[in-house]
């Protein structure tokens, strides 16, 4: 996963309510949470350098080309969580590499 440079200051940036939306209910679900207990940290449109959107799956390829997109960070019971998306990607959780 790579968490993209986001400034000091990033906070939750209000065009992408129905982007967080769709990321806090896939997120309440594959948790077995309410919605309302999924917490957004940061949110915010990037740019990511190819299309893996920042979170690349081993053994596949992706264009090698800049794909705008957005990025959050979605917090329950302390434990953060972070989504990505771009291109026609919506949102996805993109687990920390082991």
């Amino acid at each position: 996963m790579t968490r993209p440079q986001l400034p000091p200051d990033a906070g939750v940036d209000p065009a992408l309510g129905p982007w967080l939306a769709e990321a806090r209910a896939d997120l309440a679900a594959y948790l077995g949470v309410d919605v309302e207990s999924v917490e957004v940290r940061v949110a915010a449109r990037v740019t990511w350098s190819d299309a893996s959107c920042g979170c690349p799956r081993p053994g596949m390829r992706y264009a090698q080309v800049p794909t705008d997109g957005a990025y959050a960070e979605l917090v329950v019971g302390g434990a953060v969580h972070a989504y990505h998306g771009g291109g026609r990607r919506g949102p996805f959780r993109c687990p920390p590499r082991v």
